[in-house]
C-alpha cells in the first residue's frame, strides 16, 4: 500500500493548472474501492490526498482512504464512497491534479502516442483511438467506432497487430470474429 500525502491542501486554482491523470473503470468488490487507469506511471510511493472529478465548469476534489496496486491495475478507495452502489456512479469519470501535484507523483513524460490513431481490420475501419489504459500487464485501446458514439476496449495483443503506420497514424490489426461485440463501454 502506498503513503498518503497529507500536506496538500486545496486552494481554489483555474482548470488550465490541472492535468488529466487517467481514469476510474469500474468498482471492485462491495466497498467502495475502484480500479483506475493512470495515463502515467507512479514515480513516488507518497500519494497525493485526493484526485479530482470534473463536475460541470469545476474539479471536485475526492480524499483517498486508500491507493494500491494488484496484479490488474492501480486501485482506490475514496473517504465518502463507501458501497458499490456508490462506486459505480464514478465509472469511466476522468481523474485529475494539480500539475504541481502531479509533477512528483507521476512520470509526465509518458504520454500516449496513439491517440488519434485511425484502427483498421483489413480495409475495415473501426473507429479512432481516444484513449489508452495501462495495467500491469498490456495496454488497452479504447477506440470510439466509426459514425458512433460507442466505444469499444481492444487489448494490445501482438498477434493482431499487422501493421503500425507512424507517419499515417494508422494501426492496422486482425481482430478475433466477435470481440467488437463483447468488448463495448
Amino acid at each position: 500500500m502506498k503513503t498518503l500525502c497529507f500536506h496538500f491542501f486545496f486552494v481554489l486554482l483555474p482548470m488550465d493548472e490541472f492535468i488529466e491523470i487517467g481514469k476510474i473503470l469500474k468498482p471492485k468488490g462491495f466497498d467502495g474501492s475502484l480500479r483506475i487507469a493512470l495515463d502515467f506511471e507512479i514515480i513516488s510511493d507518497i500519494v497525493p490526498k485526493a484526485f479530482f472529478i470534473e463536475k460541470g465548469s469545476d474539479f471536485s476534489p475526492f480524499l483517498i482512504d486508500a491507493f494500491w496496486s494488484d496484479a490488474q491495475s492501480e486501485l482506490v478507495r475514496f473517504k465518502k464512497i463507501s458501497t458499490k452502489e456508490e462506486a459505480v456512479l464514478l465509472n469511466f469519470k476522468k481523474i485529475f491534479l494539480p500539475k504541481s501535484i502531479a509533477e512528483p507523483f507521476l512520470d509526465l513524460t509518458e504520454e500516449a502516442t496513439w491517440i488519434d490513431y485511425k484502427v483498421y481490420d483489413a480495409n475495415y475501419f473501426i473507429g479512432t483511438v481516444v484513449d489508452i489504459y495501462d495495467n500491469l500487464h498490456q495496454q488497452t485501446l479504447e477506440i470510439q467506432l466509426d459514425g458512433k458514439e460507442a466505444l469499444v476496449l481492444i487489448p494490445v495483443v501482438q498477434d493482431w497487430i499487422r501493421n503500425i503506420d507512424l507517419d499515417l497514424k494508422i494501426i492496422d490489426i486482425n481482430l478475433p470474429e466477435g470481440i467488437l461485440d463483447i468488448n463495448k463501454t
